[in-house]
């Protein structure tokens, strides 16, 4: 099955229903048509995530330490390729399961003073990964986190509190197209901060 139809699939709602008659995994792999994607479409609605539940296994990630689905960072055509996790924690993150094949140096990606692992709380990232601009295959994504009270050091002890708004972090990575640099899985990445002050804007190569 295409994975363009997986996804699609997994966006897609529809509510519970008996499933039509349909081939077996290893029938499906074998056969010359996406069978389970043709049927999926003749559904009511379409195409959901809910009629693929049933029928394929679940996706491999969830067995990874990371447990989010990673997305490939790497030029056309090259045999070496880095691993974004999609909620922002780090790039080519270690799975910790014989399934996966480890590559390059994992980097995690932290921010404010507290040095918080981004992505941590789902409820603050905003929105899912996105493209620069919409189209440019550079991925972003941007994460709420609010600097901790007192970070800034010693306080007084009748200080009041001050509500502040939570600091956005956006995180931009790609992969290099270079042939030297594209043969070894190079990625590069920014981190910026906005609204807040600045702890940390970083441009970083691995």
């Amino acid at each position: 099955m295409p994975l363009k139809l997986f996804v699609f699939a997994a966006l897609a709602i529809l509510g519970s229903r008996p499933l039509p008659a349909l081939p077996s995994l290893e029938e499906a792999v074998r056969s010359r048509q996406d069978v389970y994607g043709e049927a999926a479409m003749r559904e009511p609605n379409g195409a959901s995530y809910e009629f693929f539940e049933k029928i394929l296994p679940p996706p491999r990630y969830v067995n990874a330490d990371f447990h989010y689905y990673p997305i490939v960072l790497s030029a056309p055509n090259t045999k070496t390729k880095a691993r974004l996790i999609s909620n922002g924690s780090g790039v080519n993150l270690r799975a910790g399961s014989g399934l996966w094949n480890d590559n390059g140096t994992p980097v995690y990606f932290r921010v404010g003073p507290d040095q918080f692992l981004f992505g941590t709380s789902p409820e603050r990232l905003q929105g899912e990964p996105t493209l620069a601009e919409g189209y440019l295959p550079i991925v972003e994504l941007k994460y709420m986190h609010q600097t901790p009270i007192q970070a800034e050091g010693m306080v007084p002890l009748d200080q009041k509190r001050v509500e502040r708004d939570s600091e956005v972090y956006r995180l931009e990575a790609f992969a290099s197209t270079a042939p030297d640099l594209a043969e070894n899985g190079v990625v590069f990445f920014k981190l910026s901060l906005h609204p807040g002050p600045l702890w940390l804007v970083s441009e970083q190569i691995y």
